[in-house]
């Protein structure tokens, strides 16, 4: 019998876009859909339709939908300080 080696798949990155872009997409993704948000930020229409399922199931899209201007560049400013800002 031959053993056959099992290969780990690469892991998908779960965010491929920083807390502002994603907040983005949250915000004008039924204004502008999957494939100009996509083309905005080089990236295919299945990887933003991706990014909102996982941040519908997770939460994440009521919370940026809903964000108002003042609350938005709150959570940015507090993300710089602490070092977690992703662009």
């Amino acid at each position: 019998m031959i053993a056959v080696e099992e290969r780990e798949s690469p892991k998908r990155q779960i965010n491929p876009l920083g807390l502002a872009d994603r907040v983005y997409v949250a915000r004008y993704y039924e204004y502008d859909g999957p494939n100009t948000l996509g083309a905005l930020f080089g990236k295919s229409k299945q990887t933003i339709e991706s990014l909102m399922k996982t941040m519908k199931n997770s939460g994440e899209y009521d919370i940026y939908r809903n964000l108002t201007d003042e609350e938005y560049e709150k959570m940015i400013n507090a993300a710089e300080r602490s070092g977690k800002y992703d662009m």
